[in-house]
């Protein structure tokens, strides 16, 4: 026992010495054994210089017993291991602002407690989990901003382990979950925000002889989406159910594993509604998703002789034709989005957005209304998204075998991977051919640096063909639609000589030929955008970073002069450009370019159309980027929707008013690093 008083001055003259050091940062790990039992608390401390941290610990016969109190400012990381034979607890807090933290502990030769009462604001993450033997159970909370309060029980007895939670969250993004399980029987209940809100909730997970969890979450989201779900697992049988509103949700949720697995959903809730429940035994699978303005009663999912669904719901609510599975976004927000990804979005037939992003895990994910769903695959660089004539999106990517990949999402979110071939070594670039409503033009650099178009029957997904088009080009290629009535699609590319080239192709033929090649000039710096002006015989606009790096415009004239050669024009629109810029139209016909800044910011660089030409303005848009700008105009909200990925690797978007672009509002949707 004196040995061990004599740690723990120690432990308090290390931390006061080190606290008092001008470090940005200290570690500090502590281990206290009770060698009346085994038992043993191990902690680790990764503290600010501005943190206060004080510790009060008593080691009695075949016990220790603790008390910590923390707080400050800063990114502190503050965990600790309990453990007792085949008992342990495990607490981990990391706090990226203010932290107000208070730790209980207690060990002994049968029983773990360990609880926390936390209070913060900034990106937050608190685990506590325990096990004892094969069984175990989580409580977790995460925020990326915003406020965060949460308490978070856990005691380990025996073979029993029990975990609880109350929180609530006031910010951006964020979600709380319990989980528990034995062998292969797991529950899970979560409560969170896909975007800015509030949501509090509080959660029990169990493991004994079964496994099973409930709670209770009520939410408001703002523009996004606020979700509740339920989920239990045996090695045969999985049931689940996903609710989400863009505004009020009330739901309390039930999960068990034993014999048979079980999750049920009262709920209650108002305004974009979404209602998903799932059951799968063996191979027999049943599923049910339903849409509305409002709606309460209950849904319950379970397995026994056969899968079953039962649900009780009175509103509004109708059914809709759902193949995929909508996912929470807590399983999202472990995902990174690449840094080298852009998002590309666009609109259904339903005029729902959906904006599709490359994972961390290399998959593909849509975020569709706020709602999130995988669809599988493994690929690199951008996505590139067209909606054919019946109204299915295609999404063309480069696979990790090179060639050129097409996903087809129904309205149904129902769809499967085509391989088209090629050996590609750029992002594709993707429109419809403009004289046919189900044949699908898509341009990419080959791995001999030259350019291809690959043309794709949608009808029949197995017509078409690859076409060289020749040249030496850098970086991917940017396709454009001809939009006065002609077969032609234009290619713009970054040439060897770091100018501005331009393949003109028909698209009539099969395969696809083309037509010329024209040489623009410029100096380029950048990967390229363009559209053509919304009137008959438009202008071709070519965004480029010049070798300045400020923002330049190519204006080119589409029809030829009797000697074959095209008019065009280059204008600096000043500017510090760190990205590579997209071009696109409002339905004002005014033009806007959407760059990062030297400060990291959104850009716009908006061209208003008077007096016979484009008077251009910068304005800025907030946030803090970190990948190339995506804009969608978005005829539900008359605004462009920009989608990027932000400084936390979170996909983010910004709505504008494109008349008056200073009106604007950003919002998280998810998939990030926690």
């Amino acid at each position: 026992m004196q040995t061990s008083i004599h740690k723990i001055c120690a432990i308090y003259i290390l931390l006061f010495n080190i606290m008092s050091l001008p470090a940005l940062s200290v570690t500090v790990s502590t281990s206290l054994n009770n060698a009346n039992a085994e038992v043993y608390l191990t902690q680790s401390y990764d503290i600010d210089k501005s943190t206060d941290l004080r510790v009060q610990t008593g080691l009695g016969e075949g016990t220790i017993i603790q008390t910590q109190w923390a707080s400050g400012q800063g990114n502190n990381n503050i965990s600790q291991y309990l453990g007792n034979e085949d008992q342990s607890a495990y607490s981990a807090i990391t706090s990226e602002s203010n932290l107000g933290l208070n730790t209980n502990t207690l060990v002994t030769g049968t029983k773990l407690d360990l609880s926390t009462s936390l209070e913060a604001s900034g990106e937050t993450r608190s685990v506590l989990s325990g096990s004892a033997g094969s069984s175990f159970a989580v409580q977790e909370t995460w925020t990326l901003g915003g406020s965060l309060t949460s308490n978070q029980d856990l005691t380990v007895q025996g073979e029993k382990v029990r975990a609880d939670q109350s929180t609530g969250i006031i910010g951006a993004l964020g979600y709380s979950l319990g989980r528990s399980g034995l062998k292969d029987k797991e529950v899970e209940v979560t409560g969170g925000l896909n975007g800015q809100g509030i949501v509090f909730s509080q959660m029990t997970a169990i493991a004994s002889d079964e496994a099973r969890a409930s709670g209770e979450v009520k939410s408001i989201s703002l523009d996004s989406k606020s979700y509740s779900t339920t989920k239990a697992t045996s090695a045969q049988e999985e049931t689940y159910s996903y609710l989400s509103s863009c505004d009020g949700l009330h739901s309390t949720l039930r999960a068990n594993a034993n014999e048979h697995v079980g999750v049920q959903q009262n709920i209650a809730a108002e305004n974009g509604i979404m209602a998903y429940a799932s059951a799968r035994d063996g191979t027999d699978f049943i599923s049910f998703a339903e849409e509305g303005s409002i709606a309460s009663g209950s849904i319950l999912a379970s397995t026994g002789t056969n899968p079953s669904i039962n649900k009780d719901l009175t509103g509004d609510t109708q059914s809709m034709v759902l193949e995929a599975t909508p996912l929470a976004g807590a399983q999202l927000f472990a995902l990174p989005l690449p840094s080298t990804t852009r998002p590309s979005s666009i609109i259904d037939n339903n005029n729902v957005e959906h904006i599709f992003v490359r994972g961390g895990d290399g998959a593909l994910w849509d975020n569709k209304d706020g709602n999130w769903y995988s669809l599988g695959g493994t690929f690199s660089l951008n996505p590139s998204a067209v909606k054919d004539g019946n109204g299915d999106i295609h999404i063309f990517v480069r696979g990790s075998d090179l060639a050129l990949w097409d996903r087809k999402v129904t309205s149904a979110m129902s769809g499967d991977w085509t391989s088209l071939g090629g050996q590609l070594s750029s992002s594709p670039s993707a429109v419809m051919e403009p004289a046919y409503s189900n044949r699908i033009a898509i341009a990419a650099k080959g791995t001999d640096n030259s350019l291809w178009i690959r043309d794709l029957y949608t009808t029949t997904m197995t017509s078409g063909s690859w076409s060289k088009m020749g040249g030496y080009m850098k970086g991917d290629p940017f396709l454009v639609a001809s939009n006065d009535g002609s077969n032609y699609v234009y290619t713009l590319v970054r040439g060897g000589d770091d100018e501005l080239w331009v393949n003109k192709a028909d698209t009539g033929p099969t395969p696809v030929s083309s037509a010329a090649w024209y040489g623009f000039g410029g100096t380029l710096t950048s990967e390229l955008s363009g559209a053509i002006e919304p009137v008959a015989n438009g202008f071709l606009k070519v965004a480029v970073r010049g070798s300045d790096n400020a923002l330049w415009m190519c204006d080119i004239d589409l029809v030829a002069s009797p000697s074959g050669n095209i008019e065009y024009a280059w204008s600096s629109l000043g500017g510090t450009v760190t990205s590579n810029p997209y071009v696109t139209f409002d339905t004002s016909g005014n033009i806007h370019t959407f760059v990062r800044g030297s400060d990291n910011q959104l850009w716009d660089s908006k061209g208003t159309w008077g007096s016979g030409v484009y008077e251009h303005n910068w304005y800025s848009l907030g946030g803090l980027i970190t990948s190339d700008p995506k804009p969608l105009m978005n005829p539900n909200t008359n605004k462009i929707d920009i989608a990027v990925r932000g400084g936390d690797g979170a996909l983010w978007v910004n709505r504008m008013n494109p008349n008056i672009p200073a009106y604007y509002n950003w919002y998280g949707l998810g998939g990030r690093t926690i």
